[in-house]
């Protein structure tokens, strides 16, 4: 599913609702939705987790895994 244009809060939201498991951010990310640049240097908030970053032409791909809150 395409991100929304959006802070992380509500992108995170968005991913949930939507059933997202994962979340693949490439350096054009930057300049796209500049609120959320700091995910294409690998900085992890507690939501996410890392686990996977490849250099491409100056610009990395990050696949980050969306920790779901527990099903209440």
């Amino acid at each position: 599913i395409p991100s929304p244009n959006s802070d992380l809060p509500a992108a995170l939201g968005y991913a949930a609702a939507n059933d997202a498991d994962y979340w693949v951010i490439d350096g054009n990310e930057a300049a796209w939705r500049p609120q959320l640049a700091f995910l294409t240097e690998g900085t992890a908030p507690a939501e996410l987790e890392l686990v996977y970053s490849a250099p491409t032409a100056g610009k990395p791909v990050l696949v980050y895994h969306l920790k779901q809150a527990p099903a209440q």
